[in-house]
């Protein structure tokens, strides 16, 4: 919370009504929000989004190693080694 964005917690997973716990929680986010809005807070909180690596590089590299380690006969790293 704070670090990257703002969190609402977990919603209801029923579509037929709406949770007045979820509303409750959407609109006490947004309010935090718009108070953060123009704040070094937020300049802080966007600048730590964008340094985040969000890139398939690493979930990439681990689902490689979880096949590899399956010693299925041909099997071999890929490119990156």
């Amino acid at each position: 919370e704070g670090f990257t964005g703002f969190q609402m917690g977990s919603f209801s997973v029923d579509c037929e009504a709406v949770d007045p716990v979820d509303v409750d929680a959407v609109s006490t986010t947004v309010r935090r929000a718009l108070a953060t809005y123009g704040t070094q807070a937020l300049a802080e909180m966007m600048k730590n989004g964008m340094a985040q690596d969000l890139s398939w590089k690493g979930p990439a590299k681990k689902w490689e190693e979880t096949l590899l380690n399956l010693e299925v006969a041909g099997s071999e790293p890929g490119i990156d080694g």
